[in-house]
């Protein structure tokens, strides 16, 4: 997955390999830092925010339930809310959200 970085993200980037003495990024770690910085800013400019990502959380794990009281149609919709939020990108199939790109990764990774 391939990153479009505004000139601002560019600079912030280059900040944090020279203040933490890296050599370069892998584009895992490049992506999840302008993720973070774009959450970032969204929150700087907008405190109701955290509210709304903490209602759609909320709800998510509402809809989730279990085998016999899920509901699909809201978790799908509490998912899509989730991912736009956070900026969770689709699948490259166009079904779902790769939220697992976010994920920590486990030890078998």
């Amino acid at each position: 997955m391939s990153l479009r970085l505004t000139k601002e993200e560019n600079i912030v980037l280059k900040h944090l390999l020279i203040e933490y003495n890296l050599s370069d990024l892998t584009e895992r770690e490049t992506m999840l830092s302008v993720v973070a910085f774009r959450a970032a800013k969204k929150l700087f400019k907008n405190p109701k925010l955290l509210d709304e990502i903490r209602t759609a959380f909320a709800d998510f794990i509402r809809s989730e339930g279990c085998s016999c009281c899920q509901d699909v149609e809201e978790h799908k919709k509490a998912a899509a809310k989730l991912a736009e939020l956070l900026e969770v990108p689709r699948y490259s199939d166009g079904f779902g959200y790769n939220f697992a790109l976010f994920a920590t990764p486990s030890n078998d990774q």
